[in-house]
């Protein structure tokens, strides 16, 4: 099976990935894009049949123990011969963001990538398919795998030649996206002036995607507690989760204690529903949610409580002496 990954560019001054030239091309500058798509949606469930637009860059079905095709198009629109390295590298997602790593030797998905053309040179204002090969090895198991490409510019300055693009190989099977918070803690930031009154704390997080999917997509973290969202709403936009990985932040709330909150998140992931729509060309994009809830905690801390307990223990005993004394008073009849 192969499919065409038409792709994007490395103009002079862009450093890392991008999907697009953020400028028309000047004189001397190259270019290399890459469209997201899936190859074989007949063989993908009901959820992996859209096109997910979870990050820039390829994206390819494959089978445990089989060898797919694929081929990349370096385009050239320089008014010179260009010369491109092309070779596959690690990807992981630290805290929500993609990052290329070249072990060596290239171990995990990287491994599974074979560029037989590593270096090429591509005529001015002209593009070469670059051939691929992804052998998966029978025991892979079902869900997402990620791996890059990394394609250097060898004319170009050192600060503006390299391009980089994901990966991502699907391997049919159950797939399952799920977010869970793995650690959740919350400080207060001011000292206790008024007892059981709201002060400013802060909240720290790790949520981890413990699925076998990739999730992508905007985030927001908040506090749910008995009035409802409690302080602020961390958003971050555009990040990406790999199986296993997890991002983690800090979020200043306000918070009240003895009352329970219950930390939550969701991530709102963009994907195309259908080719095109009618009377455009441009593909119809909705999104789903994939949620998460951590444990409901009572904020009682211990000081204030002393307090409270003491308080409300002196003023039983007044009403008690009171209802006493009022008691010896009266007068008999």
């Amino acid at each position: 099976m192969a499919s065409r990954l038409v792709g994007a560019a490395l103009a002079l001054g862009a450093v890392g990935f991008t999907l697009a030239p953020t400028e028309a091309p000047r004189a001397g500058a190259s270019v290399l894009e890459v469209r997201t798509h899936i190859l074989d949606t007949a063989s993908a469930t009901a959820n992996t049949s859209l096109s997910p637009l979870d990050s820039a860059g390829a994206r390819v079905m494959a089978y445990p123990g089989a060898t797919t095709p694929a081929v990349v198009d370096i385009v050239n629109r320089s008014a010179s011969a260009r010369r491109f390295r092309i070779r596959p590298s690690g990807l992981v997602s630290i805290n929500g963001q993609l990052q290329h790593v070249i072990p060596a030797p290239i171990t995990g998905p990287a491994s599974w990538v074979r560029v037989p053309d590593r270096e090429i040179v591509v005529p001015r204002e002209s593009s070469i398919p670059v051939h691929l090969t992804l052998t998966v090895p029978s025991d892979a198991s079902a869900g997402d795998h990620a791996a890059g490409l990394i394609v250097d510019d060898l004319d170009a300055p050192p600060s503006a030649r390299r391009a980089t693009t994901p990966l991502y190989v699907k391997i049919p099977g159950e797939r399952r996206q799920h977010l869970m918070f793995r650690r959740v803690s919350l400080t207060s930031t001011t000292p206790v002036a008024i007892p059981f009154r709201s002060r400013p704390a802060m909240m720290t997080y790790e949520l981890i995607n413990d699925g076998n999917a990739v999730v992508h997509g905007n985030l927001e973290v908040g506090v749910e507690s008995l009035f409802g969202l409690s302080g602020a709403t961390q958003r971050r936009a555009n990040i990406t989760i790999f199986p296993g990985g997890s991002v983690s932040g800090q979020i200043p709330v306000t918070i009240l204690p003895t009352v329970t909150v219950k930390p939550h998140a969701v991530i709102s992931v963009p994907f195309v529903a259908q080719a095109v729509q009618y009377f455009s060309d441009e593909p119809l994009v909705e999104t789903y949610q994939v949620e998460a809830s951590g444990e409901t905690t009572v904020l009682a801390p211990a000081g204030e409580l002393a307090i409270a307990l003491t308080t409300l223990g002196g003023g039983w005993l007044w009403w008690l002496r009171a209802r006493r004394r009022a008691l010896r008073t009266r007068p008999q009849r």
